[in-house]
């Protein structure tokens, strides 16, 4: 019998935009100009090209401009309390996406610019109705995951370890999969 992969017309992205990017300094790294366009609409633009039956994005409250690029690539927002911890976040993103009734999540960081649309879709492909897929290398795992709501609901307090335990593996390179935490890592 196949196995019955994750269809992205059934599934909520979640795209995590509200970390206080510290390490960064004190621009706004999400809208760092990056390759001629704010970093952030990289993963924005690429994830809106797909057929997610939702789109969230949790963002902090007082980022204005970084609301205004979100809403116009069709992302619905969820704010969440200032200086909240990327716990808080995730989880904010989360309950957005389960009170919307998908059949799965796929959660995405507004961080990574590399993240492909071939590599989302495999993600889809290798998970199922039981089983998350998350994204990794020899030694590494890292979001994009995607993961069914039943496996969400069920390993909601702590998913980190979850995909490690249950998350079939997608491999990718870790220049697709590289995050911008620093701005000497624009270069």
């Amino acid at each position: 019998m196949a196995r019955a992969v994750i269809a992205l017309e059934r599934t909520a992205l979640v795209l995590l935009c509200a970390g206080r990017s510290e390490r960064f300094g004190d621009a706004d790294k999400l809208l760092h100009s990056f390759q001629g366009k704010p970093l952030v609409l990289h993963a924005a633009e690429t994830l809106a090209g797909l057929p997610f039956a939702h789109q969230f994005a949790t963002v902090r409250p007082e980022a204005p401009d970084l609301h205004r690029l979100l809403e116009a690539n069709g992302f619905a927002l969820r704010e969440t309390r200032p200086n909240a911890t990327q716990a808080e976040s995730l989880h904010c993103g989360l309950d957005s996406a389960l009170a919307s009734r998908p059949d799965a999540i796929l959660l995405a960081l507004g961080d990574m610019p590399f993240v492909t649309a071939d590599h989302v879709e495999m993600l889809a492909a290798a998970a199922d109705a039981t089983s998350p897929a998350v994204s990794s290398g020899a030694d590494w795992t890292s979001p994009p995951w995607i993961a069914p709501c039943s496996w969400v609901e069920t390993n909601c307090a702590d998913i980190k370890q979850a995909l490690l335990r249950d998350a079939r593996r997608v491999s990718a390179d870790s220049q697709s999969l590289r995050d911008i935490d620093r701005i000497t890592d624009l270069d």
